[in-house]
C-alpha cells in the first residue's frame, strides 16, 4: 500500500508540474537523506525550470495558507518540500 501511495504521489507531482520529491534529495545506502540534490535541474530546459519553480512556489503558498503557516522568512528546502508533499498527499486522499 505504501508503494502505491508513493507512486500516486509521484504522478500527482508530475501532473502538478513540479519535479517529484524523490529527485530532490540524496539518500545514503541506509535510506537517510544526506542533502539536497543540486543536479535535480539538469536535463530541464531553463524555460521549463522557471515554470516548475513557479508552480512549486504556488503550491508552497497554498500549503502555508491551508496549514496556517507564515510563508515569509527563509525556511529550508527540506521543510518546503515536506510541506508541499503533505499538501499534495492530502489532495490525493478522498475526504472521509
Amino acid at each position: 500500500m505504501k508503494i502505491r501511495k508513493e507512486i500516486l504521489s509521484q504522478i500527482n507531482e508530475l501532473e502538478s508540474g513540479i519535479i517529484p520529491f524523490f529527485v530532490w534529495f540524496i539518500k545514503s545506502d541506509s535510506g537517510f537523506i544526506t542533502g539536497v540534490n543540486e543536479k535535480r535541474w539538469t536535463g530541464v530546459e531553463s524555460d521549463d525550470s522557471v515554470k516548475m519553480k513557479r508552480k512549486f512556489r504556488k503550491l508552497y503558498r497554498k500549503a502555508c495558507k491551508k496549514y496556517g503557516i507564515s510563508s515569509g522568512g527563509a525556511p529550508s528546502p527540506r521543510f518546503k518540500s515536506r510541506l508541499v508533499k503533505k499538501y499534495l498527499l492530502e489532495l490525493l486522499e478522498p475526504e472521509k
